[in-house]
C-alpha cells in the first residue's frame, strides 16, 4: 500500500507532543511505502515554528508553576495531581512523562526537568524530519496543473487552495504520473469524513485514511 502524506500526519511523527504521535510511528513503522509532496514539506515548514512556540509557551507556564508551588518536594502521588497545572492541550504529554519520571523530586528539579524537556523535543523533532527526508519520504513535484479538478473540489468545499487543494491534486497526480494505487492519509475532518466520498469519486485515489484510527 502506498500511502501520502497530508502536512498533518508528518506534524503528528516529528513532535512528540502532538496527541496522535503514537500512532504515527505505528504507521511509518509498519509500512514500507510513504509518499508525500514537495508543498506538504513548505506547509510543514511554515507551521513547525508556530508549533515550536506554542510548545515552548505552554511548557515554560507549566514549568513556573511548578516552581511557584508551594510544595518543596514531588512525590509519586503527585503524578495524578501534576497535569492539571498544564494547558489542557499538553495535559495528556506531561502525564504521559510524569510515568517515566523516578521521584521523589524537589520542586527545582522537576521545573527544570520539564524546561530540560523543550530541548529534547527539538531535538526529536530536528532528526524525526531529517530521517523522514533523508530515507522514508519520496517526495513527489507536480508539474500538471488540473483547474478542472480543482475547480470541483472548491465546489465541494475544499477552500485552502493553496494547500488542500493543491496537496490533494499532488497525490492525484502521483497516482496518475506513477501507474501506482495511492491512499491518502490526513488528520483532516473535512477530508477524511465530511467529503470523503465526493473527494474519492473525483480524484484517482483508492482510499483517503484517517491516521487517527489507522492500524
Amino acid at each position: 500500500m502506498n500511502l501520502f502524506h497530508d502536512t498533518n500526519s508528518i506534524i503528528a511523527y516529528c513532535f512528540i507532543n502532538d496527541s496522535w504521535n503514537k500512532r504515527a510511528e505505528i504507521v511509518f513503522e509498519r509500512y514500507p511505502s510513504h509518499y508525500t509532496s514537495n508543498r506538504v514539506i513548505d506547509e510543514f515548514r511554515e507551521k513547525e515554528e508556530e508549533i515550536i512556540e506554542e510548545f515552548h509557551s505552554k511548557i515554560s507556564e507549566f514549568s513556573e508553576k511548578i516552581r511557584g508551588s508551594n510544595k518543596n518536594v514531588f512525590y509519586v502521588d503527585d503524578r495524578t495531581r501534576l497535569p492539571r497545572k498544564a494547558d489542557r492541550s499538553i495535559q495528556g504529554f506531561v502525564r504521559e512523562v510524569l510515568e517515566l519520571i523516578e521521584f521523589p523530586k524537589s520542586r527545582e528539579e522537576l521545573a527544570d526537568l520539564f524546561m530540560d524537556l523543550y530541548i529534547y523535543f527539538l531535538k526529536v523533532k530536528n532528526e524525526r524530519f531529517d530521517e523522514l527526508i533523508e530515507s522514508v519520504l519520496k517526495i513527489h513535484s507536480r508539474d500538471m496543473e488540473y483547474p478542472e479538478l480543482e475547480e470541483k473540489l472548491k465546489e465541494i468545499g475544499i477552500h485552502n487552495g493553496k494547500r488542500d487543494r493543491g496537496i490533494l491534486l499532488d497525490a492525484h497526480d502521483l497516482a496518475v504520473t506513477s501507474s501506482i494505487s495511492v491512499c491518502f492519509v490526513t488528520t483532516d475532518d473535512y477530508i477524511c469524513e465530511e467529503n470523503k466520498q465526493k473527494v474519492l469519486d473525483l480524484l484517482q485515489l483508492i482510499e483517503i485514511i484517517d491516521l487517527r484510527y489507522m492500524m
